[in-house]
């Protein structure tokens, strides 16, 4: 008997040991993406010009090409729409801006910089990004908020209005606490909230930061349409010297760019503003066509 409960614990110890090595593996990673020791920094007030040179990606070298030769320009303050099929190189286009990764060929240049020679922390902090899978935390409202800025203290009015901007205050009435309402599962005086409802509070965050530059991957995916419009309005109206990248598949929202374009296979087909794109009576024309039928009545 004590012999088996001996090899019990030993096949027990070394069970737990390899979850220890994959732990302590985990927390040893380096990150692959680093500053080179020349890299410089970037003025956090001011809203860069942003060039997409000839830009090729994959993810390892034996798989096919994600992104084939794109070439954008980006003024600062455009706002700009990116549509196309799932897995035309849309989402991975933005994480390269975000230096998620580096480009297997070609340039990300930053007002005539590239971007491999910024300072990752300096040019992060001129971004704001919503991706498809945001996070909702086990917070209060208001704190849930502030995280968009996490170098200053909590300003209460500045959640207040980023929280207006994103439909939060319209939630307020149904809650007990109002923006001290705690929000998650677990604890007997939290409330749960929708899909719909964490993307608002995701999008009020990214108002209370403020970027220069805006990433939204689908970010009114699960906002019903009149809280769409009015995000979309707020967008606009507060980011009038700041650039918006946003990805949609909803062209009532993408119309309202002042340049979209279209990806198609990892390369850019379509370009131009909304009305340029329908007078060309192209792919972009097609699909807009396409999704607006759904939406009249017929007998």
């Amino acid at each position: 008997s004590a012999s088996e409960g001996l090899f019990h614990q030993l096949a027990s110890m070394h069970s737990d040991g390899i979850f220890v090595c994959e732990l302590h593996d985990f927390l040893t990673i380096q990150p692959i993406i680093q500053d080179k020791p020349s890299a410089v920094s970037i003025q956090p007030d001011t809203t860069p010009n942003i060039v997409f040179d000839d830009v090729w990606f994959r993810y390892r070298e034996d798989q096919s090409w994600i992104l084939k030769g794109i070439s954008l320009k980006i003024p600062c303050g455009r706002k700009l729409a990116i549509v196309g099929d799932n897995g035309a190189g849309k989402s991975t286009l933005v994480k390269l801006l975000c230096r998620f990764y580096d480009p297997t060929k070609g340039r990300v240049l930053i007002d005539g910089v590239d971007l491999r020679e910024i300072r990752i922390n300096s040019w992060w902090d001129t971004l704001g990004c919503l991706f498809q899978d945001f996070h909702g935390y086990i917070l209060t409202a208001k704190d849930s908020i502030a995280l968009g800025d996490v170098h200053s203290e909590l300003d209460f009015p500045r959640v207040v209005e980023a929280g207006g901007k994103a439909g939060v205050d319209a939630m307020m009435t149904d809650w007990e606490h109002g923006w001290d309402q705690l929000i998650g599962r677990g604890y007997s005086d939290a409330v749960e909230l929708s899909a719909g409802q964490h993307q608002r509070l995701a999008l009020a965050r990214l108002f209370y930061r403020d970027p220069r530059i805006m990433l939204l991957d689908e970010p009114t995916s699960w906002v019903d349409v009149p809280t769409e419009g009015k995000i979309f309005r707020a967008l606009r109206e507060s980011t009038k010297d700041r650039t918006l990248i946003f990805i949609s598949h909803r062209f009532s929202t993408v119309r309202q760019a002042d340049e979209i374009v279209l990806i198609q296979d990892g390369t850019i087909t379509e370009q131009g503003s909304h009305r340029e794109l329908m007078a060309k009576d192209g792919d972009y024309a097609a699909r807009f066509h396409e999704e607006a039928q759904h939406y009249q009545y017929k007998e």
